[in-house]
């Protein structure tokens, strides 16, 4: 009778140590898997909204600009070029 109670009390300690043991590991596959699932939540959206940018019209219309130029007068592989204005386009 002594021997199953000291039996029964060292199984108790063993098992005891080894619960908090598991509880760490756990603790620890569970912070893994929860910054894993963060990250390919993360990986999803930025994958969603680059498809929804992509395949939508521009939210605000495209807006040119033009500006003028003026070019003073230069020579170009001995061909004088009088002054002149160039119009550039922008688009914003």
């Amino acid at each position: 009778m002594k021997a199953i109670r000291i039996f029964l009390l060292s199984a108790g300690l063993v098992c005891h140590s080894n619960c908090s043991y598991l509880e760490g590991f756990t603790q620890k596959a569970y912070t893994r898997g929860y910054q894993r699932a963060q990250s390919e939540n993360l990986a999803r959206e930025f994958q969603w909204r680059t498809q929804a940018a992509l395949n939508s019209d521009p939210e605000v219309p495209l807006q040119k600009r033009y500006y003028t130029f003026q070019l003073p007068a230069h020579e170009v592989d001995g061909v004088k070029i009088e002054p002149h204005s160039r119009i550039v386009e922008i688009v914003e």
